[in-house]
């Protein structure tokens, strides 16, 4: 549908950094979001700073966000009930009447589908700041301005744009920041993010033009990056 942006997970199907997973339909169209599941800080299957080993591979990811074991509301007639968890600690009410009844509508689950809406919600976060973005710029913001996930001597998550995490995990801030036009920290995104020494370049040596979304008076005078992100031919 024209004018609305699109977010879908990039599936459940693994793969190494050869392989490409990911299906092609709906994911391989330009103009779809794909989200890869990357591991929590604080406690998961696996660790800080990875990529889960079932998230689908492929040139098609954008972004990652966290999908592993992500509490979520269940219905307990649902299909999914007896793939759920719940962990020790996990918070479910000061009385045990209410720690009873909440843990029959709670559950933990892991996957891409539970990684996508936190791309929505901060899809949802840049409208809010700015109605007037495009599918297409929504999608430059969350692409430039994610947090590169490099591991040493991982040989799938290396520096700039890899398909197990796309161009990096989702980074809120930044992409709030460029989404009112402007720099970050008096930075404009890379034209070649996959460029080792930097993804981001000095204002002054990058293309810059006038926000053309400035309504108020909190964006008045900014500047919004235009440097195109690279991304890797789809294999359609």
């Amino acid at each position: 549908a024209e004018g609305i942006v699109m977010v879908f997970a990039a599936g459940n199907d693994g793969g190494g950094p050869e392989e490409d997973t990911i299906r092609e339909f709906p994911n391989s169209m330009e103009e779809v979001i794909t989200v890869a599941s990357a591991c929590k800080a604080s406690f998961g299957s696996c660790p800080d700073g990875e990529v889960n080993s079932f998230s689908s591979r492929g040139a098609a990811v954008d972004v990652a966000a966290p999908g592993d074991e992500i509490l979520s509301a269940m219905s307990p007639a649902s299909i999914l009930a007896p793939l759920g968890q719940t962990l020790e600690g996990d918070y479910f009410g000061d009385s045990a009447a209410d720690e009873a009844q909440n843990r029959l509508n709670y559950m933990r689950l892991s996957g891409t589908s539970m990684a996508t809406p936190h791309v929505a919600g901060v899809v949802a976060l840049l409208l809010e700041a700015n109605p007037e973005l495009t599918p297409a710029e929504v999608r430059t913001i969350l692409t430039s301005t994610a947090t590169d996930m490099v591991v040493k001597g991982d040989p799938e998550l290396v520096t700039g744009f890899d398909k197990a995490s796309g161009f990096g995990l989702v980074n809120v801030r930044k992409a709030l920041t460029m989404a009112i036009g402007a720099p970050i920290d008096g930075l404009c995104p890379s034209s070649s993010p996959t460029d080792e020494t930097s993804r981001m370049c000095p204002v002054s040596e990058s293309t810059s033009r006038m926000s053309p979304f400035n309504s108020g008076s909190r964006s008045a005078g900014l500047k919004i990056c235009s440097a195109k992100i690279s991304r890797p031919a789809l294999n359609r």
